[in-house]
């Protein structure tokens, strides 16, 4: 069975754990988190979209880690979006940098200084997106790569996936998808039989898209 859960503070993160180790729930898990901040270059903003699409699924992924199976069934699937892919970046540097992330310590870095850039008002010019929800989704990539990095020894596999345009609140009803839909892709990947061990990739329509894109 494959477990959607959708985190907004630390209490829902809280909460998670304790289902989990309360019910000693297989391993496959779901991360869905959206939040769409007005792009009025407000540092605040950009700090609570990056609270809620990035750091707090990294809180809750790395919290439950340590509770999934090394028996190879273990899955994690990240809801991202190809509004994150690395081509929405500028600057040949960023793109190289966020394809290159080798720790949570440096997506951090990297992060805060996009919430600096905005701060000054020079974020654009210095080849960041104008979307805060794009390089929210941006930074979930590379943390996802991380992060499979971290477990692969442990073999349980970290993706992340694209749900498509989807008629939801997020999109005001007007996408070209339905919910049960998008979220086919996303129960595909994690229940991915154990033999079929694929991992730090980034998925839209059950394919793999290439590192460099995302």
């Amino acid at each position: 069975m494959c477990r959607c859960h959708t985190i907004k503070g630390n209490k829902s993160c809280v909460n998670v754990i304790q289902f989990h180790e309360k019910t000693q729930a297989r391993g496959e898990k779901v991360n869905t988190c959206h939040l769409v901040a007005a792009d009025n270059g407000h540092k605040v903003d950009a700090r609570h979209t990056l609270a809620v699409n990035l750091w707090g699924v990294a809180d809750v992924t790395e919290s439950l880690l340590p509770l999934m199976p090394t028996d190879g069934t273990a899955r994690v699937v990240m809801m991202g979006s190809r509004a994150g892919q690395v081509r929405i970046l500028g600057s040949p540097q960023l793109q190289d940098r966020f394809t290159n992330v080798s720790s949570r310590a440096d997506l951090a870095q990297l992060m805060d200084e996009w919430v600096s850039s905005i701060e000054g008002g020079q974020s654009v010019e210095q080849g960041w997106p104008k979307s805060m929800y794009g390089a929210s989704k941006l930074a979930l990539n590379s943390y996802t790569r991380v992060q499979a990095k971290e477990v692969e020894q442990q073999r349980i596999a970290v993706n992340s996936c694209t749900p498509g345009y989807c008629s939801t609140d997020l999109t005001s009803g007007k996408g070209n998808k339905t919910a049960y839909d998008g979220v086919k892709i996303a129960s595909w990947l994690a229940t991915k039989p154990p033999d079929v061990f694929e991992t730090g990739c980034f998925w839209a329509l059950e394919e793999k898209v290439q590192k460099e894109h995302f």
